[in-house]
C-alpha cells in the first residue's frame, strides 16, 4: 500500500472508528435516538428527539446523537439537535468532536454552525488530529479550510505521525487548501515522523491536484530557504 493510501486510511480510522468502552457515567445510553439516526430513519428521530431526548448522553460506543447525525450526513437533523441543547464539544472516546466529523465530512454548514455554537476549533483527538488537518478535500473550494482558519485554527498543528494540514492537503492533492494554508502561514518544510517532507508528498504524484500543490509547495519552500 502507497503512503498516500495508509495516510487516508489512518485519518479515516481516526474519525470514524471510536473505541468500544463501558457505557457512558453521564446516564443510560442514548439507544433510540442513536439507533434511528444511524438506520437513517428521520421521521423517528425527530419523534424521539420531540420527545425530550437526553442529547449529550453517550452510547456504549462513545457515540451521542450530534455525532452520529454529523457522521452519517444528515445536516439538517444535526442542526435540529444542536437547536435543542446538544453540546458541540462532546467527543467520542478517541477525542473525535463533532467539528472533526464536519471537517472530514466536508459539510461547511453544519461546521458553521458548530463554530456559531462554541466549538472548540482546535481540539484534538488521541491521535493528535484536528479539524483543520481533517478538511483537505480534492476538488474542494477551500470554503471549509479557510472557515476553520478565520475562527483561528492552527495552521502548523500536527498528529502524532507529523501530519499537518498542508500535508494533508499534498497527500490529497487538494491545491485550493494549500494555497489558503501557506497564506496562513502554514510551514511547508514540515516533515512527518517518517522523514517525508510535503514537497516529496505533492510533488512525487501527477495528478493536477498535486501538481499545483507541488507548485506551491516548492514557491513556499524557496522563499523560507531565502531567509
Amino acid at each position: 500500500m502507497c503512503r498516500r493510501r495508509r495516510w487516508v486510511l489512518a485519518i479515516a480510522i481516526a474519525i470514524f472508528w471510536p473505541i468500544p468502552r463501558s457505557q457512558s457515567q453521564e446516564g443510560p445510553s442514548n439507544v433510540p435516538l442513536i439507533e434511528a439516526l444511524r438506520q437513517g430513519d428521520l421521521d423517528k428521530a425527530r419523534k424521539v428527539l420531540r420527545s425530550g431526548a437526553k442529547l449529550n448522553t453517550m452510547d456504549q460506543y462513545g457515540n451521542t446523537p450530534l455525532l452520529e447525525a454529523i457522521r452519517n450526513g444528515h445536516t439538517e437533523l444535526a442542526q435540529e439537535i444542536l437547536r435543542a441543547g446538544a453540546d458541540p464539544n462532546i467527543a467520542a472516546y478517541d477525542g473525535t468532536t463533532p467539528l472533526m466529523i464536519a471537517a472530514w465530512q466536508s459539510d461547511l454548514k453544519i461546521a458553521e454552525t458548530l463554530l456559531k455554537r462554541g466549538a472548540t476549533v482546535n481540539a484534538k483527538d488521541r491521535r493528535g488530529g484536528t479539524a483543520l488537518i481533517a478538511s483537505p478535500h480534492n476538488g474542494s473550494d477551500g470554503k471549509l479550510v479557510q472557515l476553520l482558519l478565520d475562527a483561528g485554527a492552527e495552521p502548523n498543528a500536527k498528529t502524532q505521525n507529523g501530519l499537518s494540514a498542508l500535508m494533508a492537503a499534498a497527500l490529497v492533492g487538494d491545491g485550493v487548501a494549500a494555497e489558503e494554508l501557506l497564506k496562513a502561514g502554514a510551514d511547508p518544510t514540515i516533515r512527518d515522523k517518517s522523514g517525508h517532507t510535503i514537497e516529496e508528498e505533492a510533488c512525487d504524484r501527477g495528478e493536477k491536484g498535486h501538481t499545483r500543490v507541488c507548485l506551491l509547495v516548492r514557491e513556499a519552500v524557496k522563499n523560507v530557504n531565502k531567509k
